[in-house]
């Protein structure tokens, strides 16, 4: 059993449910806190009081990051996990007293007074358009040749204390910055699915560069962290055993829900029926046909099926669910900003993923108090630690068997429900404070490789 927290630092603690049972947020866990030597106690708040790199500077200020500047990159931003994640690491740091200069072409609706955002408009003196086209190989060329220029120009700054960016090809505007400056740069690798179908449309050659700079990339960084230990042994196996050294594991926490829909929702339980929901953005590799199929085969009991999100799938699921005679039995309800009311309206979370890097639908299903299944991959396994919650993603007679199992089996279905409240209370921490502190070891690591030389 790993501890979620040090003694001390579980003070007024955020409640959470999970069908009957009663957990907490609690402060950084000590798996984590232990990979990180030379920062502040991660289990106290950091403050000018406590923090010994506000105290080596001799001011006055609301965090340990003050008055540094951080630099970070995003190209164009969306309001995907990925997207989301960025915004709410960077507003951290901002909380924390940092200064944030955020390099991008379509900033996000990031409001606090010490952000502030260099907007990057490469197209501007080439095309009369207003938005450039992102899914062209020239705007991605473009941007980073820009954005590159950019950071250096920001970087050679002396407040300047570190880099920071999400995903390894998001990083390449800073590669240039680091080898010119030295300025410590810090990557939150995740997987990013859109980013892969893009440059898997791109010719042989870009595919190649874009191999080339993760490379670069993954050389010249300070620090890696990625989203899953999986993912970081997939990176250990790519490029070489020694990269642990500069790597440590930081898992996406439980995501707050909110109580209200944006939009008018359907209802989640329109019959006397179990309902099932998955919420995605459906594309090939969410592999919600497998699910549909085994939904349409189920009659004991007989199950309605709630499919929330959009994306390119999204058509041809609507014509497999005709094509099935399951209209009545599967509801597309559209992309939803807060998915929280219709999640809990529900009895069962199902993801059939082919691959994911850590699912924040999986999370926000068990922040809901929602049993999960899902399918047989290492993410899926490490995040709900059962065996027994797992199916063959391309088996959809084996995903119905565990359905039925889970609605007729009780000692089965109690299982599950233990599992996943088991899941919840893992990854129930506090992220932002873990990736304030990632930021402030890198710099206190930097410093005392400065000092030493």
């Amino acid at each position: 059993i790993v501890p979620l927290c040090r003694p001390n630092s579980c003070r007024n603690p955020t409640m959470l449910t999970f069908h009957g049972t009663t957990q907490s947020r609690q402060a950084i866990p000590d798996w984590f806190a232990n990979q990180m030597p030379d920062a502040c106690d991660p289990g106290k708040r950091t403050s000018a009081e406590t923090c010994p790199a506000a105290r080596q500077e001799n001011k006055q200020s609301e965090g340990c990051l003050s008055p540094y500047t951080i630099l970070t990159v995003l190209a164009r931003y969306s309001p995907t996990g990925m997207g989301k994640r960025l915004c709410r690491a960077v507003k951290a740091v901002a909380e924390s007293g940092a200064s944030i200069e955020f390099i991008s072409s379509f900033p996000p609706a990031c409001c606090h007074r010490h952000i502030h955002f260099e907007t990057i408009q490469p197209f501007r003196c080439l095309l009369p358009q207003k938005r450039p086209d992102h899914t062209t190989p020239l705007f991605w060329l473009w941007f980073n040749l820009a954005a590159s220029l950019k950071a250096l120009k920001l970087a050679r700054r002396n407040d300047v204390k570190a880099m920071l960016a999400f995903n390894l090809n998001v990083a390449a505007p800073f590669i240039i910055a680091r080898w010119f400056t030295r300025k410590p740069l810090v990557v939150f690798i995740r997987s990013d699915e859109r980013a892969e179908a893009l440059l898997k449309k791109m010719p042989a050659v870009l595919r190649m560069s874009a191999v080339l700079v993760e490379s670069l990339v993954i050389r010249h960084a300070s620090l890696l962290v990625p989203v899953s230990q999986s993912l970081a042994n997939r990176l250990a196996r790519a490029y070489g055993e020694k990269i642990r050294r500069r790597m440590t594991v930081l898992p996406n926490d439980l995501p707050p829900l909110g109580s209200s829909i944006m939009h008018p929702a359907p209802n989640a339980r329109s019959s006397s029926a179990p309902t099932i929901v998955l919420h995605a953005r459906f594309d090939a590799g969410k592999n919600a046909a497998t699910l549909i199929r085994a939904v349409a085969e189920i009659s004991n009991p007989p199950v309605n099926l709630l499919l929330i999100g959009d994306g390119p799938a999204l058509a041809d699921l609507q014509n497999l669910v005709h094509s099935l005679d399951a209209t009545g039995r599967v509801t597309f309800a559209g992309w939803r900003e807060d998915p929280a009311a219709l999640l809990r309206a529900c009895d069962l979370f199902v993801l059939p993923s082919l691959s994911e890097g850590m699912s924040n639908s999986l999370l926000e299903a068990l922040a809901a108090g929602l049993p999960c299944l899902a399918s047989r991959i290492e993410e899926h396994r490490e995040v709900l630690g059962n065996e027994a919650l797992l199916f063959d993603p391309l088996d959809p007679k084996d995903l119905r068997d565990k359905i039925e199992m889970f609605f007729n089996n009780a000692a089965y279905a109690e299982n599950v429900r233990m599992a996943c409240a088991s899941a919840a209370r893992r990854y129930s921490f506090d992220w932002d404070r873990a990736v304030v502190t990632i930021i402030e070891g890198v710099i206190n690591n930097q410093r005392s490789m400065n000092h030493n030389e």
